[in-house]
């Protein structure tokens, strides 16, 4: 005898007290489900249904997530691919800005050394 009958039952062998486990309406029930053979089998093939039901459901979203996380991955080498190919562009269009700006400003000091030596030549003739 267990002490599960012994609290469902109210019998106390010697060293055992039913105070010690509070009865509960759960007690009687698992008891009962206990006793009974079918039930049992029918209990565990429940959960044998239960934990396949829970595995095929972890399984599809294990699957879903990877092919989330792959497009994921996709979608940033093809966002850092355009960011490099932006940054290319940039870069050179801005080495042709300069380049335009330096040669504006060597034809700038070309025009004043020019409209300064004329000046020059102007002044000596005189």
């Amino acid at each position: 005898m267990d002490f599960l009958d012994v609290c469902v039952h109210k019998k106390s062998p010697d060293n055992v007290s039913c105070t010690t486990l509070p009865e509960r309406r759960g007690t009687r029930v698992l008891y009962t489900l206990r006793k009974d053979n079918s039930l049992e089998s029918a209990i565990i093939e429940g959960y044998k249904s239960i934990e396949i039901t829970a595995s095929d459901i972890y399984r599809t979203d294990i699957i879903r997530l990877g092919k989330h996380s792959e497009k994921l991955r996709s979608w940033l080498k093809e966002a850092q691919q355009s960011s490099g190919d932006i940054t290319s562009r940039l870069t050179k269009k801005d080495a042709k800005e300069r380049i335009i700006l330096q040669k504006n400003e060597k034809i700038e000091r070309l025009t004043r050394i020019k409209e300064a030596q004329s000046k020059f030549r102007k002044n000596a003739e005189c």
